[in-house]
């Protein structure tokens, strides 16, 4: 076997050389030639010896054509000012991303200090109003980098609901003070830190009112389009779904005066209308009574003014026909009598004349005080003593004014309202809690409760009224009203079976209204919706002092085809409810129309001065929050 293996290799010698030979050729031609280690690094790639060659070539010829082309003109400069500004106010916007120790006063978990929760009242008297006027809405979103200020918003019609309530804050200080440091805690558990309440949120909930008189859920409104803290103050109520940092991040952006202040009295809407103005429900109501007793009497007023110019013009012309038509003694054709000297005198005349009178003076008397009354500009003075500000000490105060506002509602439907606070709890995610307040361990906040207000309905923008009827061909006229850009506009309408009732009409603006550059909608959409199914004669009883038969006629109107709806035709015949409502459309329709206020001119004014306390440098306290306008 052996000898036969030898035979083969001696036989076959040559070949089996050649082979290795050619497999170490193929090395080599591999190795040295195709994946050649002679090779160049520039710029982060490589090369070999011909290719760096050819790029270096391209290089040179592109770098050439850059030296001799015309320069490019560099971007235009963007100012980093306001992003520098909103940086620089609240460095903790961005915080939550970033995973770094933060210092806390939140008890570590392996402590052995137990405390009790403290007890937060209830809000009272809490009461609800609606505002409907031009404002300064919103045209992009409002964040903490871009502002609520004239030139983020432009005008445009709102409702706003806004809800005030009392809170009893001296309550809330004394409370956390009893839990954390008071007489009850032991010496070594007191913590100052702890008993300082930290406000975390104002709750506004509501329900609307459904078709069938029965009320929804309640549900959570959230904060006003013009809040640029919106999203730092949303409502977080478990632990685990607070962001990175959790409580002691939460805790550091809230206890500010600034996010304080903008919790428990969140700052209203810009209003443009003339007629109207921001104020909390209870200031609100005192200030439309004023506003109209002073204009009612500025009317009074310039009424008595003009009365009185034409008394003394109609005066005047009589006493220059008397003058015309009395003669003067000593001339021709001059009755007059007496002795000498005598009816020569003007006064003379005067007092002889029987149709004049010479009314006696009456004794000068010192005129009575009148006692002071409440004026427009009181209402003013009272919403900012109203206000808190740095110099608030709110630890002492029993009946502090919060409110909140709802600018999601819609026309025509009616909504009730409840509101609470919430205070921070200090201990949440530890286990610090005394026997039987272990439910709070993941509860971020420590709410009071619930104070609820009145039913409160919201006007629809658009109403139509038939106040008449072409009988034979059953032709109704319809009156249709439109609410839009702060004033009320109508439009008559003659419908028929089948058609709709309104549509959009161009508006003109007269030559007053041009001049004293007032707002004026270029189309107003007067489409309802509604079109007309039928007319109909109705018989029934008139419910007066004496009950009576009476006979008219009905117009028969549907949004979808399915639902039916009547209304009498013509005024007379409409309810109670119906006349009450087109009268004071009618009303505020003949209203005079004023221009806009500028930005700025209202209690809505969105600008938080924060001045240091006496004797406190400015180098100890937060920068405070850039003006928005």
């Amino acid at each position: 076997m052996f000898k036969r293996i030898g035979d083969f290799f001696v036989n076959h010698i040559e070949k089996i050389a050649s082979a290795l030979i050619g497999l170490v050729c193929l090395i080599i031609l591999l190795t040295r030639v195709l994946m050649s280690p002679n090779y160049v690094t520039y710029q982060g790639r490589k090369f070999t010896a011909g290719e760096i060659d050819d790029r270096i070539k391209r290089d040179a010829e592109q770098l050439r054509e850059n030296l001799t082309a015309p320069a490019k003109p560099k971007p235009a400069y963007e100012s980093k000012l306001e992003t520098f500004v909103a940086n620089f106010t609240s460095p903790l916007a961005g915080i939550s991303d970033v995973p770094m120790p933060y210092p806390t006063v939140v008890v570590r978990q392996d402590s052995v200090r137990k405390y009790s929760v403290p007890a937060i009242e209830r809000v009272e008297d809490a009461k609800a109003e609606l505002i409907r006027a031009v404002a300064y809405v919103p045209n992009t979103e409002i964040n903490i980098n871009t502002l609520y200020d004239n030139r983020t918003s432009e005008p445009n019609d709102i409702d706003l609901v806004t809800v005030e309530a009392k809170f009893n804050t001296a309550q809330v200080y004394n409370s956390f003070y009893a839990a954390y440091a008071g007489d009850k805690v032991p010496a070594e558990w007191r913590d100052p830190c702890l008993a300082k309440p930290i406000f975390a949120a104002v709750q506004l909930q509501r329900q609307e009112k459904l078709s069938g008189g029965n009320w929804s859920e309640w549900k959570q409104i959230p904060r006003t389009r013009i809040d640029h803290m919106r999203s730092m103050l949303e409502i977080v109520e478990d632990i685990d779904n607070l962001p990175r940092g959790g409580m002691r991040v939460k805790m550091l952006q809230l206890d500010r005066p600034e996010v304080m202040q903008n919790i428990l009295q969140p700052a209203a809407y810009n209003i443009a209308s003339a007629y109207e103005e921001w104020f909390p429900p209870s200031l609100h109501r005192k200030f439309l009574k004023l506003y109209a007793d002073e204009k009612a009497a500025e009317r009074r007023e310039a009424m008595a003014k003009e009365r009185e110019a034409r008394e003394r013009e109609t005066a005047s012309r009589q006493r220059e026909d008397q003058r015309r038509t009395t003669p003067t003694p000593g001339r021709p054709g001059s009755d007059a009598v007496g002795p000498p000297g005598m009816g020569s005198s003007p006064r003379d005349r005067i007092t002889r004349d029987p149709r004049r009178t010479v009314e006696p003076q009456p004794p000068t008397a010192r005129p009575r005080e009148l006692p002071q009354r409440d004026t427009v500009e009181s209402v003013y003075a009272e919403m900012e003593q109203l206000r808190i500000t740095p110099q608030t000490d709110i630890a002492q105060m029993k009946d502090l004014l919060i409110w909140a506002h709802d600018d999601t509602v819609l026309p025509g439907k009616t909504y009730r309202y409840r509101i609470r606070v919430g205070v921070l709890n200090p201990l949440a995610g530890t286990d610090s809690f005394v026997e039987g307040n272990e439910t709070y361990r993941n509860k971020v906040i420590l709410w009071g409760g619930f104070s609820e207000t009145e039913p409160i309905e919201i006007p629809a923008k658009i109403y139509f009224f038939p106040v008449d009827i072409q009988e034979p061909v059953n032709i109704v006229k319809v009156e249709v009203a439109k609410y839009e850009l702060g004033y009320w506009y109508n439009s008559d309408f003659l419908v028929k079976y089948g058609e709709t009732i309104g549509k959009p009409k161009e508006q003109t603006a007269t030559e007053e209204e041009i001049a004293k550059k007032i707002l004026i909608p270029s189309q107003v959409d007067y489409t309802t919706g509604a079109f007309m199914v039928d007319v109909a004669s109705v018989e029934d009883w008139e419910v007066s002092r004496v009950l009576r038969p009476r006979s008219y006629l009905e117009m028969y109107y549907s949004y979808d085809g399915i639902d039916i709806n009547n209304m009498p035709i013509r005024q007379r015949n409409w309810a109670s409810e119906v006349q009450s409502r087109y009268t004071e459309i009618r009303n505020l329709i003949r209203q005079p129309k004023e221009p806009l206020k500028p930005w700025g001119g209202t209690t809505g004014e969105h600008r938080r001065e924060f001045l240091p306390p006496p004797g406190v440098p400015d180098s100890l306290l937060d920068p405070p929050m850039p003006p928005t306008r």
